[in-house]
């Protein structure tokens, strides 16, 4: 059985103009990082990390990271995709990000997509537990609801 949440059926905000996983990234995240409080210091983008004996990842963003070799670490991370357009590629996905979370010793974490975000928590074993189209996020009390758990409070 499928737990994790389904977006709303809303087409994708923009989607004429989100070519590329990199248009995602910019043109929604980018603007979702700031609206939660964050500066572009706060984040490294592409930051490469070792899984083991090699192999490199690199998760799209990581929130005050650290750096020590071996035990880097993160508040949150981000990993964007241009769609994740059936449950199938959701479930991917997420192993991907829950893979990058755990290796980074996340409390939690966010998948993006053109679609809209999908929020896990280290606690729930980054199994998403909430899921909400870029229309939604437009509405006053879905946005407080992922400051709450994500916004900057320096």
């Amino acid at each position: 059985k499928n737990t994790v949440p389904q977006l709303r059926e809303y087409a994708p905000l923009a989607a004429g103009e989100l070519l590329v996983e990199k248009d995602v990234e910019e043109q929604l995240v980018n603007p979702l990082l700031e609206q939660l409080g964050y500066s572009k210091e706060e984040y490294e983008r592409q930051m490469r990390v070792r899984m083991g004996r090699g192999e490199k990842v690199i998760p799209d963003y990581v929130v005050h990271p650290t750096h020590e070799a071996g035990k880097e670490t993160c508040d949150f991370l981000i990993e964007t995709k241009l769609t994740i357009p059936t449950a199938k590629q959701l479930q991917i996905d997420l192993g991907q990000a829950r893979s990058y979370a755990r290796r980074l010793n996340a409390k939690k974490l966010l998948l993006a997509s053109s679609e809209g975000i999908w929020i896990a928590f280290a606690g729930d074993d980054f199994t998403a537990t909430a899921a909400y189209s870029w229309f939604e996020l437009r509405g006053k009390d879905i946005i407080n609801s992922v400051y709450d758990s994500f916004g900057n409070r320096k």
